[in-house]
């Protein structure tokens, strides 16, 4: 999104960025007032940290996401289209730090210069308390460039993607998690604690803050990876973000644990463990949210919906070849209700591997056995998963009335139902989650 300001093009996700680092910038200038610090070099400091940032920013962005890019290397330099990794940022930031308290630092021995200078752990615990509030503010750019979405979901506070940003295989799915609101919300909660521990006497310049920043900031992300569409397996089924994110998460936690064990003597201390075990409480909360809500979708996007558009289009009870998964078997698709209704009841056997039921929309289903000749498994299919199955449902005894006969409801909307013979669905080893491609090929 942009507009033009006489003959400037303005984009608004990157005023939304700048927004974000003025705050950032604003409330670091209100602490080093409050604390005393010397401004020059802290600004000096400052300056080379930003600088720093935005180039580790969109270097890790596009490092970790070269296959945008290949085709195109000069579009690696368009900020204004998104991309900037906070990661990178942050790596970027501190090594700019640290770079210009370097120079600062061999200045003043060359020309025995009385400048003050602030220290390497004060600049950086000024930016764990500044950075948290302007990330949030950032993330709205994500909103407007419509990006930074999950895995398509149907909770109230979905978010609704217009079909030009949807990703590849989702083009059919119009809600999503909206990623960058939890993330949001996980930022402004980790800030509100930092704040009330520096405002409860913790010192800047110890490298607690940043510390405490540096963990709260990695669990949050390390969770919410898991709700991440284009997250890449690396390393035990994690993502390079996440695979990174969980060293320097741990890492950071040991440090800070360890840090508290030597100091519980002190009575201050131990109520801040309290405050730090709440830190940790709330990670883990949104980590498990996170990767239950994510567990059951992170399959790569399956074609499904386009597959089964060509079923429907083929005549009502014609026997097609498909493919779920790696096997290969022939089925009879049925798609009107009448069909529908009479299903296999009265048939001695079902005449190929398999009845597939189609639906015209995602609904939830019900099934029952009557004047069935044999046992089945049914198989509920949504959305290109599995959704659940029903082995073994037995055929009714000779004169069972109808109002005795049970009746099989969907686990869930369903918009295709598979029958095929009892026991089928234990040898192809098919689960709840287990992805479902259907061909004609």
């Amino acid at each position: 999104m942009s507009y033009s300001f006489f003959g400037l093009q303005l984009h608004v996700y990157g005023l939304i960025i700048g927004l974000g680092m003025w705050l950032s910038l604003w409330i670091a200038e209100q602490l080093s007032k409050r604390e005393n610090l010397p401004e020059e070099s802290l600004w000096r400091a400052v300056g080379y940290g930003v600088a720093m940032g935005l180039i580790g920013a969109r270097a890790y962005h596009v490092v970790t996401d070269w296959s945008l890019y290949a085709a195109h290397p000069i579009d690696a330099l368009m900020v204004w289209k998104g991309g900037l990794s906070i990661i990178g940022g942050v790596i970027g930031g501190v090594l700019g730090v640290w770079f210009a308290l370097r120079l600062q630092h061999q200045k003043k021995i060359l020309l025995k210069s009385g400048e003050e200078q602030v220290s390497f752990l004060q600049v950086l615990d000024l930016a764990a308390l500044s950075l948290p509030l302007g990330q949030a503010v950032g993330r709205i750019g994500n909103f407007v460039n419509q990006e930074l979405f999950g895995w398509p979901t149907a909770l109230p506070w979905k978010l609704f993607i217009d079909e030009a940003h949807r990703p590849k295989g989702f083009e059919t799915s119009a809600y999503f998690h909206p990623l960058f609101a939890y993330e949001m919300i996980g930022l402004i909660c980790l800030w509100l604690i930092m704040l009330r521990s520096y405002q409860q006497g913790r010192k800047i310049g110890s490298g607690f803050l940043m510390l405490l920043y540096i963990a709260g900031y990695s669990w949050l992300r390390f969770g919410l990876e898991f709700l991440r569409i284009d997250k890449r397996a690396f390393a035990f089924g994690l993502g390079l973000n996440q695979t990174f994110l969980l060293g320097v998460a741990l890492v950071a936690s040991l440090i800070l644990l360890l840090r508290f064990t030597s100091m519980l003597h002190n009575s201050f201390q131990r109520k801040i463990t309290g405050k730090i075990a709440l830190i940790l409480c709330l990670s883990a909360a949104i980590f498990t949210f996170s990767a239950c809500q994510g567990s059951s979708q992170a399959s790569p996007p399956s074609p499904f919906p386009q597959q089964i558009a060509k079923l429907k289009e083929a005549p009502d009870r014609q026997k097609q070849n498909i493919r779920i998964e790696d096997q290969h078997f022939t089925v009879e698709v049925v798609k009107t209700p009448e069909s529908i209704t009479q299903g296999l009841s009265g048939r001695k056997e079902i005449g190929s591997d398999g009845m597939l039921f189609l639906f015209e929309k995602p609904q939830i289903v019900q099934f029952w056995m009557k004047d069935m000749l044999f046992d089945l498994d049914l198989v509920w299919i949504s959305n290109g998963k599995i959704a659940g199955i029903s082995t073994n449902v037995s055929h009714p005894a000779p004169k069972t009335l109808e109002k005795e006969l049970p009746v099989y409801v969907s686990p869930t909307e369903v918009d295709a139902v598979l029958e095929v013979p009892s026991g089928f669905s234990d040898v192809s080893r098919w689960k709840t989650g287990t992805p479902v491609q259907l061909s004609t090929e």
